[in-house]
């Protein structure tokens, strides 16, 4: 009822942080990673497998370099 009667009076910004308290708040946004060969992956276990893989070659590759 509160979120109905801020819409009447056009006060957007508290039916946004009303829907917003109902819906459970905000969503952490998942961001898309590819292979290397730019393949998207789409499954989460894959994405990280892939994070982790490129960290330890970037990781090795500076190691080399000293």
């Amino acid at each position: 009822m509160e979120a109905n009667a801020a819409a009447r009076r056009k006060e957007q910004g508290t039916v946004f942080t009303i829907t917003r308290q109902i819906c459970g708040g905000r969503r952490r946004a998942q961001t898309p990673i590819c292979d290397k060969d730019g393949v998207l992956l789409t499954a989460e276990k894959v994405g990280e497998k892939r994070w982790a893989k490129h960290f330890e070659e970037v990781l090795n590759k500076n190691s080399l370099r000293t």
